[in-house]
Formats: structure tokens, sequence, C-alpha cells
């Protein structure tokens, strides 16, 4: 394409430079003058991302300009082609991803029709928040649209990355201010699968990323694993519920301990089972530690080590009051 462009007429490299220059100015302007919302730091990345695509649509032309300079008079009818495919393919491909897009965001907010609707809820309830909002438990690609529309606000949350625009401050177990909102789509209060508890799990070492089919959402876990305890005030006991099945291998052992080192609950986990447990968790316990004695599975497709699998977890008030 450079061959092409010093080819190429005055007219076109002149016609291309100024209709490269905003773009070159606005991308300077976003890189250098910026604050990034999302990251600590100059340069906005997602206006630097949008920029180049927008930048593309215009150079496509003149790229296909050059490269038939490169290339002679003779196959010019074939550049042609090419750039109509290339083009053809694009669209093809955009209107692709928009369809997944919107068919993942469906599930996410549990909505079937504009689901697009539910983060600009989101926006209109929280977005003005001055208090720190904590964030649990969002599933990943859901996080990203979740982190953009509360760029705004002060977040922590119990992961270190939405993978796409940056990091969110891993929040502390015990908040005495903000608001915290748990990713719970049964909830029929949900604001773009969010609700608002005082008190959350958060899936520290040893668990991977939630997994979820429809309103289903589970993790697994490696043999050894942390649940962290996030609450507003110490000296509230919670009953925390869930589901527990083991990788379907053999007979499992699952010990559950408080951070404390107090045996909470034994369980045998069998092939084709699940357990449903309920643990007291007292004042004092801000963690709960799971030992399995199995082994964990793992297969060539996927590289984790699958022991134990939780799923359908609550945490509410022990007198059964504002249940969550």
């Amino acid at each position: 394409m450079m061959i092409g462009f010093c080819k190429s007429s005055r007219e076109n490299r002149k016609e291309f430079v100024l209709a490269s220059l905003p773009y070159i100015c606005m991308l300077i302007y976003f890189a250098l003058f910026t604050e990034n919302p999302f990251i600590q730091g100059k340069g906005n990345s997602w206006s630097i991302f949008k920029l180049m695509q927008y930048y593309f649509a215009m150079a496509a032309p003149y790229m296909a300009i050059f490269m038939a300079g490169a290339i002679g008079n003779a196959r010019k009818f074939l550049v042609g082609v090419v750039v109509v495919a290339f083009i053809a393919f694009n669209i093809h491909n955009t209107l692709y991803y928009e369809q997944i897009l919107a068919g993942s965001m469906k599930n996410y907010v549990g909505r079937t029709e504009n689901p697009i609707e539910a983060y600009y809820a989101l926006y209109e309830k929280y977005g003005n928040e001055r208090q720190t909002i904590a964030l649990y438990d969002v599933p990943i690609k859901h996080r990203q649209m979740v982190t953009y529309f509360l760029k705004d606000v002060p977040l922590v949350s119990d992961w270190e990355s939405d993978d796409y625009f940056g990091h969110i401050p891993i929040g502390p177990k015990e908040l005495h201010g903000g608001i915290n909102l748990i990713y719970d789509l049964s909830d029929g209060e949900n604001v773009a699968g969010l609700v608002e508890r005082d008190a959350a799990l958060a899936f520290a070492a040893g668990f991977y990323e939630a997994e979820m089919s429809g309103e289903k959402y589970w993790h697994w876990s490696r043999k050894e694993s942390n649940l962290d305890i996030a609450r507003y005030k110490s000296g509230t006991e919670y009953l925390m519920q869930c589901e527990i099945w083991g990788n379907g291998q053999q007979e499992q052992i699952l010990n559950i301990y408080s951070n404390t080192g107090e045996l909470l609950q034994t369980l045998v986990l069998r092939p084709n089972e699940v357990a449903a447990i309920a643990i007291t968790v007292g004042e004092q316990v801000d963690a709960l530690r799971f030992k399995c004695d199995g082994e964990a599975m793992m297969n060539e497709n996927d590289p984790r080590e699958l022991a134990f699998a939780i799923s359908n977890y609550r945490i509410k008030k022990i007198d059964g009051k504002n249940p969550h």
C-alpha cells in the first residue's frame, strides 16, 4: 500500500493526508490530554479504540486506490472485487457480532427485548452516586458494560480487571459505607441483574470465574479455595445457603472451615448428586475455607483443575429479615 501511496497522484495523496488530519489531531488529544475514565492515567482507551474504527472506514477507499496503483492497471478489476468482498465480509461479521452481543446482554440482564435499556436504568439509578459502589460476582462480559455505565462512580469489586477497560480496585471485606451491588438475576427487583445487599459472597483464591446458563450461574473450584464474606457491619450473623456438586469422577469428601480454623461442615460429594447446604456465618467469621480430598478433573480442552462447584448461593441475615 505504501508503494501505491508513493506512486499515486499528488491529488490523491493530498486528499488522504487532509482527510487524516482531523483523526490524527483527535488521536493526539485522546492519548495525551484526556484522563482514562477506567484506570488512573492519561489516555482514553475507549475513545482511541472507537476513533480507529471510524478512521478505517474513511481510509478504506484510499487504501484500495493505493493498492490498485501498486499492482498496475491489469489487476485493478481484481482489486475492486477484493475490496467489495472485504466490505461485504466485514458487514456480515459486524451484524453477526452484534447479534451475539445482544444475545449475551439479554442473558446477563434477564431481558428478551432491548437489553440496553437495563444498563441505562442502572445508570439512572446509580450513575450520579458519590458513595463508593462495591460490585460482587458480576460475570466477566457483563462487567464491561456495568463499569462503562458506572464509569463516573467510585467503584471497588471482587475482581482485579474487567478484561476490557482496566482495573477496578479490590474492595475491603468490611464496608462501613457505600453500596453493595450483587449479581442475582433471580431477584425480581434487580437492575441489569444487580441488587443491593448488606452482605456479599466474594469468590477468592481457588475459585474460577462464574459461568452461567440462562438464570443459573455457578463457580468451579480447585481442591482448596476461599470464599470471603463482605458485609457492612461486623457482629451480625448470617446464613449462607448454596448447592455443591463434585466433578463426577468419584466420591469426594469436602470439608468447610471458618477463617478461624473451625470445622463447620463435612460433605460427601457423590457422582451425579447435588448437596444443598446451609452454614451459619458467625459474627467473627469473614471467610470460609474449602478443602476437597478428591482428585481434580482436567481434560485437553479445559486446563482448569475442577474439583467441585458451587451454585445457587445466597447469604441472608440469621433472623430471616431482609432475605438476600
